[in-house]
């Protein structure tokens, strides 16, 4: 119940690596996780059990980065 397993599709082509954030709630948007270049999954602990999470994922390279991915929301078990 403290830990969610994210996957994507690496679509990116000579990313620097991926960012990971994590939304509390209703609250503001956290960094999480960096990852490195082709990525396409993490584990993401220290979660609260019971608690509503959402997270998102973006490229990065040299500064820039691309569009967020879609928002994936989860409710950790109890």
């Amino acid at each position: 119940p403290t830990a969610v397993l994210l996957s994507w599709r690496d679509r990116a082509a000579g990313e620097d690596g991926y960012v990971v954030e994590v939304r509390v709630r209703r609250s503001g948007w956290q960094q999480a996780k960096t990852l490195e270049a082709n990525s396409n999954s993490t584990l993401v602990t220290g979660l609260q059990p019971g608690t509503p999470y959402s997270f998102r994922v973006r490229a990065v390279k040299s500064g820039a980065a691309s569009a967020y991915s879609n928002v994936a929301t989860v409710t950790t078990p109890r």
